[in-house]
């Protein structure tokens, strides 16, 4: 009975799926490089989450900076390529630990300067956002301490198509967080589906990219899940392109192609490799490199295609539910294509 009412409930989501709307913004924002690592100690934060306000770590750049009493100091670095190399050297009054994080707040590499320049090196395997640190180990001094940060990998092949670029003097990334919360299945108030897409064509329309993006599904009570909608062309008919759906509640994932409203599956559901409902940031990572496409959930491989039908498009993110109301999380987002 169990397998038959899953087998039911898998039939009336993919129908409702086929059916489902695409909402796109009320008006589209332009996409332009972006020059990031901007620090702007004066209008950033130091304390808290990782943000867009948070102050930037630029590589080959000094900061200087006191620890106000017992407080810990983080600032945060962008990274763009895989298995970049950092190493950042600490000097200034001993007794400061410095410790590197990753996109679940989890330490990845720590160490506490003494006399002596102290050099924290470790290997980040995947793109995106983390956490740099900072603490004194007696909670009421205020030590000044001074930090170069040394990345490599992270500049030479690569360019930042979204966030759209932004003033530099504010340090905020307009469009690096997107909060995402479609309305019960089949209500009145609308569809069952909401995507955003990241800018406007035809500047926003990329063929080889990676997308990196910290996902949090925040409510779920029911089937719902993610979606990223890419190489898409928003046609009249539901427009074609390719649409990757994460589904938390069946713990599954998959790959589909879409036309005018038709559908057709490149990859089958695939298992999830970790929990997505448990309001844990996972690191999305999808690429697309000529006909070759691959999606990854915390460095584990969701699925992996080849399909050359839909070569170029734009990139939409969102959300669907088909039972009760979901919101989904897509935090830091980062588009990058391949240095032309």
């Amino acid at each position: 009975m169990a397998a038959t009412s899953g087998t039911v409930r898998r039939l009336v989501a993919g129908l409702l799926v086929a059916t489902m709307l695409l909402t796109l913004p009320p008006s589209w924002q332009n996409v332009g490089a972006i020059a990031v690592g901007a620090f702007a100690p004066d209008s950033c934060s130091r304390t808290g989450d990782l943000r867009a306000t948070t102050c930037r770590l630029v590589p080959g750049q000094v900061v200087d900076d006191v620890l106000a009493n017992g407080e810990a100091t983080m600032y945060r670095l962008d990274v763009l390529m895989p298995n970049s190399r950092i190493d950042l050297v600490l000097t200034g009054d001993p007794g400061t630990t410095i410790s590197a994080l990753d996109w679940r707040g989890d330490e990845v590499a720590s160490t506490t300067h003494t006399d002596a320049d102290t050099h924290l090196t470790t290997i980040f395997g995947l793109p995106g956002v983390y956490g740099v640190r900072l603490v004194s180990s007696d909670p009421s001094a205020s030590p000044a301490f001074h930090l170069l940060p040394n990345l490599q990998g992270t500049w030479a092949s690569t360019t930042v198509v979204w966030p759209p670029s932004q003033d530099p003097a504010d340090d905020r990334l307009s469009g690096e967080r997107h909060v995402i919360r479609p309305p019960r299945g089949g209500t009145a108030s609308g569809g069952v589906a909401i995507a955003r897409a990241l800018g406007a064509p035809p500047a926003a329309e990329v063929a080889d990219f990676t997308l990196v993006t910290d996902v949090r599904i925040d409510q779920i009570v029911g089937p719902s899940g993610l979606t990223v909608r890419f190489r898409y062309e928003p046609e009249a008919g539901g427009g074609s392109g390719y649409l990757l759906t994460l589904d938390p509640f069946a713990g599954e994932s998959y790959l589909d192609s879409f036309e005018e409203g038709r559908r057709r599956p490149v990859v089958g559901r695939t298992r999830l490799p970790v929990e997505l409902a448990d309001l844990t940031p996972r690191r999305l990572i999808l690429q697309a490199s000529g006909p070759d496409l691959m999606a990854s959930l915390d460095g584990q491989e969701l699925l992996r295609a080849s399909d050359s039908r839909y070569p170029r498009g734009l990139i939409a993110v969102g959300a669907v539910t088909w039972s009760d109301p979901v919101g989904v999380i897509f935090d830091h987002l980062l588009v990058l294509t391949p240095l032309l």
